[in-house]
């Protein structure tokens, strides 16, 4: 990739960084009613009664996030609001004093994290793989997506200055991208490299109608402050939520073909956790958020719980990238530096027991806070090692496997080898401890001797039957790796071409 695309790529998502953090600082200003007042507003609107806020008459629920626009109400949390509805045929009014939308849970912080986590991976890839489509896709995914993500709504980040319209204009532009970047990515596994301009114009053609439309209700809605021009904004957004359905319904099905595809097993489990990451993430906001939406249905669970779930999107993605190879990226995690990583987060749960176990005692026994922490530092001590050793092992078991069967295996077979004298012991006790940790049906072994530059069996051992009738291509390329393509996940450094002979002598690898 030429260096002014390059840098001038890198400088937007830098801009959107900036955006993204500007976002959550309006976003943590939203006012909302209470649980009381709300609940109010959604049972007289299911009893079909009239209800409105400083006189402006809503007709759904949906409808309180525009009137609590701070640039259309000029309120703020800790202001008051008059709530009017209608009860039994007779009119009700209360003044109510509006709270902040996230006072309890700090969502936009937490999406914050998840958004530049992924941004992280993104920009990796993009550094690394910048002169492939798939790389280049695959960041700007990731880039539309986080934003979308982390602004969730463009009304909640309008406020009265001016430069509040930028983050919520963008959010619509990334939210109308990201189904096309990922429709586009998923059909870039299929066996042509990608598609070509038509398919990518009518790719992309309807979210750039989706983002000229949306940005001018939403414009014209907010600037008129009128909730009839809201309400056009709000019917267009419900197709606007089909079209999200369509995208995403349609690149997991072109993972799935590809998977089904797929050749190696290595590009089968990079298809899978990608597949995983999509379920996982996108799942919950699309089936319990936004289908009953575009039904016109209750949702089963709010926006921000459904995004919570999006954490899974770049868990998958770093498991297919550095455990799977994703875009052949072949990155060696040193365990040096997760273990740094994994005491830091130690020592916080080691500070958070002794606060946890501090405020048990002092409200069991009156005992002195000097006393209280005390114990509570002892206490969590006694649980600190222990649990370190074991998140230790789980670290290595889960992201660092094979070293870790590897080590054990040869610890294993050093502290008895030794004692052995007889070689044919010797053999037999290998095998044993090869099939202990690897799933084998038959193993043999052969030990030459070179003598008169040709490599002569000196030892021969056979499990279960003769497998070794391959000497005559082991005299002549003993470094040779041979293999047999579906029992391998990847083809480096494998030499394929005796597969139909190990195929017929039910071979699968041999070294």
């Amino acid at each position: 990739m030429r260096r002014i695309p390059f840098g001038l790529s890198l400088f937007i998502g830098l801009l959107l960084v900036l955006l993204n953090v500007y976002g959550v600082h309006l976003l943590k200003k939203m006012p909302w009613l209470p649980d009381d007042a709300e609940s109010l507003v959604a049972s007289t609107l299911s009893e079909r009664e009239g209800v409105s806020l400083d006189g402006i008459q809503i007709e759904n629920k949906d409808e309180l996030e525009f009137i609590l626009c701070r640039r259309i109400s000029g309120k703020y949390a800790g202001d008051r609001i008059e709530l009017s509805w209608i009860a039994n045929g007779h009119p009700r009014s209360q003044s109510v004093q509006l709270v902040s939308y996230f006072a309890q849970t700090p969502f936009p912080e937490i999406y914050l994290v998840i958004g530049f986590f992924s941004i992280a991976i993104g920009v990796f890839i993009f550094v690394l793989k910048n002169e492939e489509l798939r790389g280049r896709l695959l960041y700007w995914l990731i880039l539309t997506f986080s934003t979308a993500m982390i602004l969730v709504g463009g009304f909640h980040c309008l406020d009265q200055e001016k430069l509040s319209f930028l983050p919520a204009g963008v959010l619509y532009m990334c939210y109308a991208l990201t189904p096309a970047i990922l429709l586009h990515f998923s059909l870039s596994f299929l066996p042509r490299s990608h598609p070509n301009w038509k398919i990518t114009l009518a790719i992309y053609l309807p979210a750039l109608v989706f983002i000229g439309v949306l940005e001018v209700l939403f414009l014209n809605s907010v600037l008129s402050e009128s909730i009839l021009a809201y309400r056009s904004y709000h019917d267009v957004f419900l197709f606007f939520r089909l079209y999200v359905l369509l995208y995403i319904l349609g690149a997991a099905i072109a993972f799935i073909v590809h998977y089904r595809k797929a050749a190696l097993q290595e590009y089968r489990l990079q298809i899978k956790w990608i597949l995983f990451g999509l379920i996982l993430g996108m799942g919950p906001f699309v089936l319990f958020y936004n289908l009953p939406k575009m039904l016109s249905l209750e949702e089963f669970i709010s926006m921000e719980v459904s995004m919570t779930f999006c954490l899974f999107i770049p868990a998958a993605m770093a498991i297919a990238l550095f455990r799977h190879r994703l875009l052949d990226i072949e990155l060696v995690i040193n365990r040096s530096l997760v273990y740094s990583i994994l005491t830091v987060f130690i020592v916080a749960l080691y500070i958070f027991l002794i606060r946890v176990l501090q405020n048990l005692f002092s409200q069991i026994f009156e005992i002195q806070d000097t006393v209280v922490s005390a114990l509570a530092a002892f206490g969590a001590a006694l649980a600190f090692n222990p649990a370190r050793r074991r998140i230790q092992e789980f670290v290595d078991r889960s992201f660092f496997r094979s070293r870790y069967d590897y080590r054990r295996c040869i610890r294993s077979f050093s502290q008895q080898a030794h004692r052995i004298s007889d070689r044919e012991r010797l053999m037999d006790f290998f095998i044993d401890q090869v099939k202990s940790s690897l799933p084998m049906v038959h193993l043999g072994i052969i030990v030459f001797i070179q003598k008169d530059d040709q490599n002569i069996p000196l030892i021969q051992r056979e499990d279960g039957r003769n497998l070794l009738d391959l000497t005559t291509y082991l005299h002549k390329q003993q470094q040779q790796v041979f293999a047999s393509r579906q029992a391998v996940y990847t083809e480096e450094i494998l030499d394929l071409s005796l597969e139909d002979v190990l195929t017929d002598k039910k071979i699968e690898l041999v070294i």
